[in-house]
C-alpha cells in the first residue's frame, strides 16, 4: 500500500510544473512591456523561464534581456529586484552564445515584440552608473563589475555599428578605462587583478588613445605592470606609443626603458652598446652604471674587466655633467683611485736594476700620477660640495669622510714620490696631506 501512495505525489509534482510553466508568447509579453506593465510582464516571463525548453530559445533569451533591461530602468522595480542587472546581462550573454550568427542576433533583438536592444541599452546605462557610483564610494569590486559589464555591452554596440557614426572599431573609452582602474585598485589586496587591469588598459594603448591626465595614469600603470613582470618584449612595444602620446612624461618613460638597456646582452656587448649610445638620460646612465658595477665584480677576464671599469667611470662622469651630485663625483674619484692603487702591485713586481725594469717602473709611475691627479680632482669636487653642508644624510656623511681619507692617501703617496726630487711639489702635497690627515682625525674623534 505504501508504494501506491508515491504515484499520486509524482503526478501532483508534474501537474504543479505544468501549471506554472508555459510556452513563450512574445506578443503578449511585448504588449505588456509596451504598456509599461512591467511587473505583469516579469511574472509572465517567469512562467516561461520555468519551462527549461522554452527558456533556452533565443527569442525567450532576447525577451528576458528586454524585461530585465526595463526593470533596471524603473526606480521602484529595480529596488524590488536588485539582481535584475545580473539576470539581464546573463540572458544577453546566453543569447549571444546561442546565436553565434550576428545577423540572427540582430533579427531577434530588433523584433518589434522583443526589441531587446532597448533592454541592452538600459542594462548598459545601469551597469555604467553602478560602476561610477561604486568607484566614488571606493567599492572597487562593485565598480569593476559595473564597468566591466558596461564595457562588454559597449563593445557589442560598436561591433554591430550601433554607435553614433557607425564606427565598428570604436570602443567605450570610459568604461574600459575605469574597469582597468577598478581592477588595479582590487590588485592591492588581490594581486591577480593586476593581470585583469592590464587587459583593459592595453585596449586603450593599442588604440593609441591619449589626451587626458587619467589616460596618462593608465599608460603609466600598464608600463609599470610590464616592468614589474619583467616582460621586456611588451615593454619595448609599449614605450614608443607612450612617448608619442605623453611626451611630457619623458622622465617616467626613461625610467621604464632603462630596464631594456641591459637585458639580453653579454658584458662585452653591454660595453659596446653603451659606447655606441648618445644623449642618454640620467635614469639610463644610472642603469648602465649599476650594471657595469655588477658585471665588473663578476668578470674574470682582465681586459674585459678593465673595459667595464672604464665604462663605469665614464657613465658617472656623464651623470655628473647632467646633475652635479657630489655622490656621482665621489664615484668617479673612488673608481679612478681603485685603478691607481691597482698599479702599485705592478710597480712592485717590476723591482730590479735593469734598464728595462727601471723604464717599466717609470711608465707605471707616470700612469699613477695621471690617475691620482684625476682621482684627487673628482674627490675634491665631492669634498667641497659636502664640506659645509649642515644637513648631510647618512650616505653623504659617509661619502664625505671617505673623500677625506682617499685624498689623504693620494697626497701622502705624492709626498713620497716628490721627496728629494721636486721640493715645490713636496711642500704642496705635504701641506695637503697634513690638512686631510687632521680633518680625518677630527671626523674620527667626532664619532
Amino acid at each position: 500500500m505504501k508504494r501506491r501512495f508515491i504515484v499520486p505525489v509524482l503526478f501532483l509534482s508534474m501537474a504543479t510544473i505544468g501549471a506554472n510553466a508555459q510556452k513563450l508568447e512574445k506578443e503578449k509579453i511585448g504588449t505588456l512591456l509596451s504598456s509599461k506593465k512591467l511587473d505583469e510582464a516579469k511574472k509572465e516571463m517567469d512562467k516561461v523561464l520555468a519551462n527549461p525548453e522554452e527558456a533556452a530559445k533565443p527569442d525567450a533569451l532576447g525577451l528576458q534581456t528586454r524585461v530585465y533591461g526595463e526593470i533596471v530602468h524603473d526606480s521602484a522595480l529595480s529596488k524590488q529586484y536588485p539582481d535584475a542587472l545580473a539576470q539581464g546581462f546573463n540572458a544577453f550573454q546566453a543569447l549571444i552564445k546561442a546565436t553565434p550568427d550576428t545577423a540572427q542576433q540582430m533579427k531577434i533583438l530588433k523584433d518589434p515584440y522583443i526589441y531587446g536592444l532597448a533592454g541592452v541599452s538600459n542594462l548598459y546605462s545601469s551597469a555604467f552608473n553602478k560602476g561610477l557610483t561604486s568607484f566614488k564610494e571606493e567599492n572597487y569590486s562593485a565598480a569593476y563589475n559595473g564597468f566591466s559589464t558596461a564595457q562588454k555591452l559597449g563593445t557589442f554596440f560598436a561591433a554591430n555599428g550601433l554607435l553614433t557614426g557607425g564606427d565598428r572599431n570604436a570602443i567605450d573609452t570610459t568604461s574600459t578605462l575605469y574597469a582597468g582602474f577598478a581592477a588595479q585598485n582590487l590588485a592591492k589586496t588581490s594581486p591577480a587583478y593586476a593581470d585583469t587591469a592590464a587587459v583593459y588598459l592595453k585596449i586603450l594603448v593599442d588604440r593609441k588613445i591619449g589626451g587626458t591626465s587619467e589616460m596618462e595614469n593608465a599608460y603609466k600603470l600598464l608600463g609599470t605592470y610590464y616592468y614589474n613582470k619583467k616582460d621586456n618584449e611588451a615593454l619595448a612595444a609599449f614605450l614608443p606609443v607612450a612617448k608619442e602620446k605623453f611626451p611630457a612624461a619623458k622622465e617616467y618613460w626613461d625610467q621604464l626603458s632603462s630596464t631594456l638597456l641591459t637585458s639580453g646582452v653579454t658584458p662585452a656587448q653591454l660595453v659596446d652598446k653603451y659606447n655606441g649610445s648618445s644623449n642618454l638620460s640620467e635614469s639610463e646612465l644610472q642603469t648602465y652604471a649599476e650594471a657595469f658595477g655588477k658585471e665588473k665584480t663578476a668578470a674574470t677576464d682582465t681586459a674585459l674587466k678593465s673595459k667595464i671599469a672604464d665604462a663605469e667611470i665614464d657613465s658617472y662622469k656623464k651623470l655628473y655633467a647632467i646633475t652635479p651630485n657630489p655622490l656621482y663625483a665621489y664615484n668617479v674619484g673612488n673608481l679612478t683611485n681603485t685603478k691607481f692603487e691597482a698599479l702599485d702591485d705592478q710597480f712592485r713586481a717590476a723591482a730590479g736594476q735593469s734598464a728595462a725594469l727601471k723604464a717599466k717602473r717609470t711608465a707605471i709611475e707616470a700612469n699613477q700620477q695621471t690617475l691620482s691627479d684625476e682621482s684627487a680632482d673628482w674627490l675634491t669636487k665631492s669634498y667641497t660640495a659636502l664640506k659645509d653642508k649642515a644637513d648631510k644624510t647618512k650616505q653623504e656623511a659617509s661619502v664625505y669622510k671617505a673623500s677625506v681619507a682617499l685624498l689623504y692617501n693620494i697626497y701622502i703617496w705624492k709626498v713620497d714620490k716628490a721627496r728629494g726630487k721636486d721640493p715645490k711639489a713636496y711642500d704642496k702635497y705635504d701641506a695637503l696631506s697634513k690638512q686631510f690627515d687632521a680633518e680625518y682625525n677630527k671626523l674620527q674623534a667626532a664619532k
